[in-house]
């Protein structure tokens, strides 16, 4: 079998509304979010002449225009016979307007205002809503026409005879009962109906050849030709799965097949289905795989599904041919009653006519008889259907009382038996007190005929459970006296969600307005401030009313418009900025240095850039300040220095001299004591000149792999495995590494260095290992103490200096004997993964 799919007409709207503004944005807004062809008129002459000149499905059209208002021409096109469908959208709220509209014939009446998006989501449902609902009753008119006049020879197509939704649902159940895939198409095998649990052997492999798509449409007009006797079953003529048809044949004509199967038995062989893949040019491989997806089902029991199928196809025949010459009956028999009246002028005859007519009509109340049975029968599937339907449906009288209920009323209100609520429960009963106004309103409201509008309630059900609800109800007839007609929908979940989000929002407010820091909520879109806190406008002078609506351009809030421009730009391409520095402007005109952090947010889907602002101006002065008098120290510690240190090499020129002239042990002693005291005073000079630069300027991003790059040693080889990590440190971190270095080719006697980086959760080891003569457990925490070692001392203790700056520690874990092993473990704020 085969299928194709049904095409869905577009909705083609003309909108009125006399400014263009408006006009021009809600048919963006329509075209956008309803996918209609809008055309627009600025006035209602405008209007009626583009009816007049094309088809429209719909109309929507403000109230207030002016010469002709909306409902002026609604009343034009109504008093011509005009039944397009009709929408008031309008800022005017006056109930006598919205009552007058519905009375001249609108189909929905809608107030403009509140958020766009929302407003036009819901306009775009009731045009759709209005236009489905004139597209039916044409249909159904369609049908009547069909049934009681006689249509011009072979013109009788299926749809015209049958609701194709209501046939749907039918195939659709015979298609999941029986296991099988099925359709109704025409005569030639093009579809109908969609087709109901096909396949992908037969859907998205035969079908995509050229051949295979041939062979299903000629299978599906074979498979489906008339036959009296029964089904035709056979091996279809595309795939060689089992298929059965049947004829649907109405006053002689063949208007449709029925066809089912894609089901493979015991009797099919896998080379055989190879052999067909290789005939219309499949991939053999997606043909067998899919094939094995297909069903299988006996020859025994796909006869039977066979049997049924052929049963509701000659069924479906006999009732619609009965159906057809019952109500063509009438019909005709109406018309030769008026043509006999029309033509008699006598009234002995005209009596005679009744008279030979009587005993007709008296056989044609017998059919009517057994319609009105069959009529039951109807009544009682569309019963069972509305019982089982997954909306709540309710029929109440205008004083509330409970006249039908299906089983999700019953499971709303948590009530074991539906039928039990009919007569008995009055809905006002299950209304929460909050509620009960609302409701009343709104009975009052359908009752005077304004209806078909959505509303919202809270009930409390029979276990005391609070359950929010929507509805939308319509006045009708039920058993000759006036109702009202209710959808209703459990919308419990939805409305707990936008509680939390409500919730969230005013835990967002409250910390935006009360934060220390001054917090800024600027749009995505076209760079205007949106919102701001109370310190914004302390620390810069403009109010919140000189604010909103405005870039900061338009403020002059900074001093430099290149400089802002360099912030936009790196907040879009990075998404997010830290402590970007740039000078801002206070209402008074005064400059101040501030710091932005900020990132992009997206708030009721909308994006929007929300920033911290800190004023750092004082910070920066001292800072300032102290790299001033950092300076002047560095400078007065390097002349000392200078000077100390020639003072030495003086003291040290005259002990060589010295040693030469004294003779005796206790004087060589002493010239050597303080030979050793004026080199230790050398070591501690020497330090200063490192410990002088320690934390004097600001922390940097460094990359691991371009700090440590090489052993600077050819009898040590080092492996750097650390890739796309940079640290935040005291520009002198390299000193670190290369005091590690130097350790290890001094006293570890190591011939290679591993560097390796781990990050868990929120901090980085990176991992420092030789395979050198390691450290003994006693000296693991010493060699990091000054003075400690060999030869200065002080390589370890400054390397632990430079690191604890911006919080970064370092240990040694190795193993005496098998090699040093440094741990130095980075915070999360002071590294970040970067791109290659």
């Amino acid at each position: 079998m085969s299928y194709g799919e049904q095409e869905n007409s577009g909705i083609s709207l003309l909108y009125v509304d006399d400014e263009p503004v408006l006009l021009n944005m809600s048919k963006l807004f329509l075209e956008k979010i309803g996918g209609f062809s809008v055309t627009t008129a600025g006035n209602a002459k405008d209007a009626l002449k583009l009816l007049s000149e094309k088809p429209f499905d719909a109309v929507v059209s403000d109230y207030q225009m002016s010469g002709m208002d909306g409902i002026g021409l609604l009343k034009s096109l109504r008093s011509s016979g005009n039944r397009i469908p009709f929408i008031i959208f309008t800022g005017k709220s006056r109930e006598e307007v919205v009552i007058e509209a519905l009375n001249e014939g609108a189909d929905f009446y809608l107030q403009k205002g509140g958020d766009p998006k929302s407003q036009y989501a819901e306009l775009a449902h009731k045009i759709k809503s209005a236009v489905k609902s004139r597209r039916s009753e044409e249909a159904l008119e369609k049908r009547v026409i069909m049934l009681t006049q006689p249509p011009a020879e072979g013109n009788i197509e299926f749809e015209d005879l049958f609701d194709i939704d209501e046939i749907q649902r039918i195939q659709d159940d015979f298609s999941t009962g029986a296991g099988v895939a099925s359709i109704i198409t025409r005569p030639d095998g093009t579809p109908i109906t969609k087709p109901s649990n096909f396949t992908r052997l037969c859907s998205d492999v035969i079908r995509k050849t050229e051949h295979g798509c041939k062979n299903c449409y000629i299978s599906n007009a074979t498979v489906g030709r008339p036959n009296p006797d029964g089904p035709t079953v056979q091996k279809c003529l595309s795939g060689g799965l089992w298929d059965a048809g049947a004829s649907i044949i109405v006053n002689g004509r063949h208007i449709a097949n029925w066809l089912a199967g894609q089901v493979r038995n015991e009797a099919q062989t896998e080379e055989k289905m190879l052999e067909y893949a290789r005939k219309i040019g499949a991939d053999e491989n997606v043909f067998l795989e899919a094939y094995y997806e297909v069903p299988s089902m006996s020859t025994e029991r796909f006869e039977n599904v066979s049997k049924a199928l052929f049963a509701m196809a000659n069924q479906l025949s006999k009732s619609t041919y009965h159906n057809l010459r019952q109500a063509r009956s009438i019909a005709e028999h109406e018309r030769t009653k008026k043509e006999l009246l029309r033509k008699t002028g006598e009234l002995n005859t005209a009596y005679e006519q009744l008279a030979a007519s009587e005993e007709e009509l008296r056989q044609n109340y017998d059919e009517l008889v057994k319609s009105e049975k069959e009529l039951r029968e109807s009544e009682a599937k569309f019963k069972t259907l509305v019982d089982l339907s997954l909306d709540g449906i309710l029929v109440v009288d205008f004083s509330g009382k409970i006249l039908f209920a299906n089983m999700e009323i019953s499971r709303i209100l948590d009530v074991k038996d539906c039928k039990s609520l009919a007569g008995t429960a009055n809905i006002m009963d299950y209304i929460a007190p909050e509620s009960r106004a609302g409701l009343e309103k709104d009975l009052g409201c359908v009752l005077r005929g304004i209806d078909r509008y959505p509303v919202g309630y809270k009930i409390i059900n029979e276990a005391g459970r609070e359950i929010w609800i929507e509805c939308i109800g319509k006045k009708i007839l039920f058993n000759d006296s006036e109702a009202m007609l209710v959808f209703i929908w459990d919308v419990t979940g939805q409305k707990e969600i936008e509680e939390q989000l409500k919730e969230s929002e005013n835990k967002f407010t409250t910390v935006f307005m009360n934060s220390p820091f001054v917090l800024t909520l600027i749009s995505g879109t076209d760079q205007k401030f949106t919102d701001v806190n109370e310190k914004f406008v302390n620390q810069t002078g403009y109010s919140v009313e000189e604010t909103i609506g405005k870039t900061p351009g338009e403020l002059g809030i900074f001093q430099d418009n290149n400089e802002y421009k360099a912030l936009l730009a790196a907040i879009r391409e990075r998404g997010a900025i830290d402590n970007y520095e740039i000078k801002c402007r206070k209402k008074n005109g005064e400059i101040n240095l501030c710091c932005f952090t900020s990132r992009f947010i997206r708030m009721g889907g909308k994006p929007f850039c929300l920033a911290v602002v800190e004023d750092i101006t004082e910070r920066k002065t001292a800072e300032e300040a102290v790299r001033f008098a950092n300076r002047k120290l560095n400078i007065l510690s390097d002349i000392t220095r200078h000077d100390i240190l020639n003072q030495l090499m003086v003291i040290k020129g005259f002990l060589e001299i010295a040693e030469d002239h004294v003779l005796d042990q206790p004087g060589a002693d002493c010239l050597n004591y303080i030979k050793k005291a004026s080199s230790a005073i050398q070591r501690h000079i020497e330090f200063t000149r490192e410990y002088e630069n320690l934390g004097v300027n600001k922390p940097v991003w460094m990359d691991i792999r371009e700090l440590i790059s090489d052993s600077g040693n050819e009898k040590v080889v080092l492996y750097n495995d650390c890739r796309n990590i940079e640290v935040n440190a005291d520009p002198m971190l390299e000193k670190v590494f290369l005091n590690l270095m130097d350790n290890t080719i001094r006293h570890g006697e190591a011939t290679e260095v591993r560097v390796g980086c781990e990050i868990s959760g929120d901090l980085l080891k990176i991992l420092w290992e030789d395979n050198g003569t390691g450290i003994p457990d006693s000296d693991k925490e010493r060699i990091f103490e000054k003075g400690f070692g060999k030869t200065t001392g002080f390589g370890l203790f400054l390397s632990r200096e430079i690191l604890s700056i911006t919080g970064i520690s370092i240990c040694e874990t190795g193993e005496e004997g098998v090699g040093a092993r440094f741990e130095i473990n980075v915070p999360g704020e002071h590294f970040r993964v970067v791109n290659s």
